[in-house]
């Protein structure tokens, strides 16, 4: 059974998706990229205000890094919509959590220059050979798209937003 929350964000998905196609026709990506963020500092800061939370942020830097780094893979995400198949631009936005395996691994064998997490380091492997199994590069009806690459560094850097949050 669904929640009425559940499917209020189905909603909102559906209409974003939905403008996201139509925007792309007439607008650059990065121009509804911005209408976007501008939409919801709006939408906060009237929130924000309502409950007299001040905006003033003792953690300045840490913010702006999670925002360009989020704010970026936004954009690239978007420009992976609007160029590729939904299908492959939504597996590729999603390979966040692959990526975030291959981060916390990367930076165990960064530290001790011996791979920490072996399960997770396979798991990865495997997160990244499904990906390739599901593009299926080699088709000849499917061939490698130039929006290809934007829609992994999006889903690479959801993740190195979603490692930064823990520490906001």
């Amino acid at each position: 059974s669904t929640t009425y929350g559940g499917d209020l964000r189905l909603l909102y998905f559906i209409i974003l998706i939905t403008h996201i196609f139509l925007a792309a026709i007439i607008l650059p990506f990065i121009l509804y990229t911005v209408y976007r963020g501008l939409t919801g500092v709006v939408i906060f800061s009237i929130l924000m205000r309502l409950q007299r939370v001040p905006h003033a942020t003792p953690v300045l830097g840490l913010h702006v890094r999670r925002s360009l780094s989020g704010v970026t893979a936004m954009a690239l995400w978007f420009y992976a919509i609007a160029h590729l198949p939904f299908a492959s631009a939504m597996v590729l936005n999603n390979m966040s959590s692959v990526w975030l395996g291959a981060i916390v691994v990367a930076f165990g064998w960064w530290h001790t220059r011996r791979i920490l997490y072996p399960r997770l380091l396979a798991a990865v492997l495997l997160g990244f050979m499904g990906v390739l199994l599901l593009l299926n590069p080699g088709a000849a009806n499917h061939p490698i798209h130039s929006a290809w690459m934007p829609g992994l560094l999006s889903g690479f850097l959801s993740a190195v937003a979603y490692t930064q949050v823990q520490s906001l």
